[in-house]
This record gives structure tokens, sequence and C-alpha cells, in this order.
């Protein structure tokens, strides 16, 4: 990283009319303006990748906005160094009529690229969208998914020197937002300057730092704003889990392959005790819709998103639904054992995979097509969020207001 400046934010402000007069959080007045940002300063060298937290109506997506120059600014300057890619209204330039292959060239000339600059990557992009024959089709003809997957492969295989993100892994499915994961972290090797904005603080973890925003205002911008956000704004629209407390989220069914029936921890709707020197239940029943062979499986993640523990039946080679099927429904109890959490903020996630009774079943682990067969279907993400106490000689420890490092706290045999 050099010290060149690619993004200088001076005293910027963007005023919104409102129809009817609100409080307005910074004065405590009451007004028919909504300042959604609110004279805000910052500098970003080139080659950083940098994050923008906040809950929801911080500013954040007004923020890139105003950087990509969709929205003019009611006060302040803005000043980028160099061509910006701005992900935030993907697909527009598109023309429904032209073919996926044709809306390259028209979408890449647009953004201010030659036709030879456009060529030199233009079988990339076909590559990386997934398109497959489908990119000599009018681009009217796409699924939604189709059409979000070209007009992200585009932007990111362009020669960019600033690229701005709003929730960039909502696009595609699974498999497509590992690719795309992995095509930002090339992008960070060539020093490209990133600013994004996410709510999933795993994407962050690529940030040097993160900038808080809040009511419009600046919290915080150092290397310590995640944890400061995880602090205060984790649970989206929710107050912090508290200690000892379970909150179930509600969620939508992201596969039609699926109906997820009932998916309980410990048993019960809502707010149960947790103290993790008690074991406790997650229990789900699911109806699969499809001739597929789907395994589920729970994702247990710490408050920066990552993994922590997975749990699957499908490491049982002897597991079969049929097993545990019933009136058409698939039934299963799972038991987590006592003694493994400490007192962080975790989230369960669901996870159904295709095929993956082959690992079991074949002596060529390493062939590439058997791997391939073993696909991600559906992915409900956090669905609970809990925050057990840890007990201490009968008394209740939060152990998140002590110096206390990791995410779990086993309780191995000692001799």
């Amino acid at each position: 990283m050099n010290n060149q400046i690619a993004i200088s934010v001076s005293n910027l402000s963007k005023k919104y009319a409102l129809n009817k007069a609100v409080i307005d959080e910074n004065s405590n007045a009451f007004s028919t303006d909504l300042w959604a940002l609110n004279n805000i300063s910052f500098e970003i060298k080139q080659g950083a990748v940098v994050g923008i937290v906040g809950s929801n109506g911080s500013g954040k997506s007004t923020l890139l906005k105003v950087l990509s120059g969709i929205t003019k600014p009611t006060q302040g300057e803005v000043v980028l160094n160099g061509r910006v890619a701005s992900i935030l209204d993907i697909g527009a330039g598109f023309h429904l009529e032209l073919s996926g292959y044709e809306n390259i060239f028209l979408h890449g000339q647009i953004l201010g690229f030659k036709k030879a600059e456009i060529e030199q990557c233009v079988e990339e992009i076909i590559i990386f969208s997934g398109i497959g024959n489908f990119i000599h089709e009018p681009v009217k003809n796409y699924s939604n998914g189709m059409f979000l997957r070209l007009a992200f492969s585009i932007i990111m295989h362009l020669d960019f020197d600033i690229y701005l993100f709003d929730e960039v892994f909502n696009v595609g499915d699974i498999a497509f937002q590992e690719k795309s994961e992995e095509r930002i972290k090339q992008l960070v090797a060539k020093n490209k300057t990133i600013l994004m904005v996410s709510h999933n603080l795993s994407e962050l973890k690529i940030c040097d730092y993160t900038i808080e925003l809040k009511n419009g205002n600046i919290q915080l911008e150092n290397e310590s704003t995640i944890a400061n956000y995880v602090k205060n704004y984790l649970v989206s629209t929710q107050n912090i889990v508290e200690s000892g407390s379970v909150l179930i989220e509600k969620f939508n069914d992201p596969s039609e392959l699926i109906t997820l029936n009932e998916f309980w921890f410990n048993q019960e709707a809502s707010n149960t005790k947790y103290v993790s020197s008690e074991t406790f239940s997650l229990r789900l029943i699911y109806e699969n819709n499809s001739t597929l062979e789907l395994t589920p499986a729970f994702v247990i993640k710490d408050s920066m998103g990552q993994t922590l523990i997975m749990a699957s039946p499908f490491s049982d080679p002897n597991f079969s639904v049929e097993k545990y099927s019933k009136n058409g429904k698939v039934v299963l109890n799972c038991t987590i054992p006592k003694n493994i959490f400490a007192s962080d903020i975790y989230s369960i996630s669901l996870m159904f995979f295709e095929n993956f009774s082959i690992v079991f079943n074949t002596k060529d682990l390493a062939n590439t097509s058997t791997l391939q067969q073993v696909k991600i279907i559906a992915n409900y993400e956090k669905i609970f969020f809990f925050k057990p106490y840890f007990e201490v000689n009968n008394a209740l420890i939060d152990f998140s207001k002590y110096n206390v490092v990791g995410g779990l706290l086993m309780d191995f045999n000692w001799i």
C-alpha cells in the first residue's frame, strides 16, 4: 500500500426532505429534514480495503450512492482518483433486447472501457458468470439470478481502480458467492482500493479497518470498529442478546426443494435461558420436495462470523433419511454436550447438502468429479442467536465481561 489517496471525503452531508416532521436524533427537535449523512470526513489510501458498518438507517448505502455519483451531496466534497466500479445498481445500462455477449461490450463501453480492453477479459467474464450457452440469448429471457451474475462478472473483471460494494455476497447462489469472495481477494492482491458495506462480519475479515456510521455520523474509524459494532448492533433491528438468552429470528425459505416445518432450540419457541453447563437440543422437522438426496447440517458461528462447529448426521456412514422419516417428514433431534461455549454471541444456521453419502461410498475421494457432486442446496442463515452464561461453583459468570479469549471454552478431562 502506498500513501496516495484514492478516496477523499470532506465535510460531506446529504439531506432528504420528508413529508412529515420526525424527531432529529442529533438535535432532539422535530424536523422535516432527514440528514442521512451529517458532515463526515475521511480519507482512504490506494490499496486499502475498508468496511462500512452500522445499523439500518445509519447512512451506509447513502454514502456509497454519493461516492458512486448516483446521488448528489447536499454539502461537502468527494474526490475519487481512478476508475470507479460501483456495484450498487447492478445491471443498469443493459439493453434487454441484446444478448448477454453483446451486453458485455455495451456495458463495458458505458463504463468507459475501449472494445479492445473488453475483448481481453470477455471469456473470463462468461466463464465466471456461469451463463454458458445462454450468453448468446437476449438478456430479457434471463432469470434474475443469471442477469445479476452476468452484470456482476462484468464489473469484477474490468480493470477498475476503486470498487464500491454494497452487500456484494448477496449476488447468486452459494457457489457463485464463494467464487466472488475469491475474486475479491485477487483484487486485494492487485492493490485495488475497496470500500464495502456488509452486515456479514465474516465478509469484513479482509478489511484493513472499518468505519462505523450512526445517524449519518462517523462513530468510529479504526481496527477495533468491528468489535464495537458487534457489541451494539450485531442482531439486526433487535437489542443485543442478553446473557443467558436465546433469540429466534424469522427466516425465509431459500429453496423450493425443502419445506422447513419446525426448527427448535431446546424445544421452546423463544427466550430460553441457557447455561453452558447444561446440554441443549436442536429439533428439526422438514420435508424434501424433490428426488434429490439431501442431508442437513447445523453450523454454529461466533460473533465475528467464524465457523466453530458443524454437526450433521452425514458423519455417520450408516445414516439414512428413511430411518428418521415419519408420514413424509424427516424428524431429527440433536443434543449438543454441555461445557462447550464461553459467553460470546453465537448464531446457529441450517444447511442442506446434496449427495454427501458418496463421500463414504467411494474410495477415490480425490476425484474432482466426485467432489463436484456434493453441493449445498439451501442455507438458512442465523436462525438462532444465543449468549450463554458459564456456571462456576454454582455462580453464573458472563465471560464476555472478562478478558477471556476464544469462542469455545471446552471441558476437557485433565489428569
